[in-house]
């Protein structure tokens, strides 16, 4: 389960499930949270592998 959650308001910006998370699936989940470039400055998240972003 992911959820994406505005830390000030604690509003849930996106929430998605899946039984096999992977790094496309989770790529894919942050695009479409972050429509219209509304990027968020810090992510906070476990140390799951799958989080292991490149640099831009």
């Amino acid at each position: 389960m992911l959820i994406i959650i505005e830390h000030g308001s604690r509003k849930i910006i996106h929430y998605a499930t899946t039984k096999n998370p992977n790094m496309f699936w989770l790529t894919q989940q942050f695009r479409n949270a972050t429509l219209f470039g509304k990027t968020p400055k810090y992510l906070i998240h476990d140390n799951d592998p799958v989080f292991k972003f490149k640099d831009s």
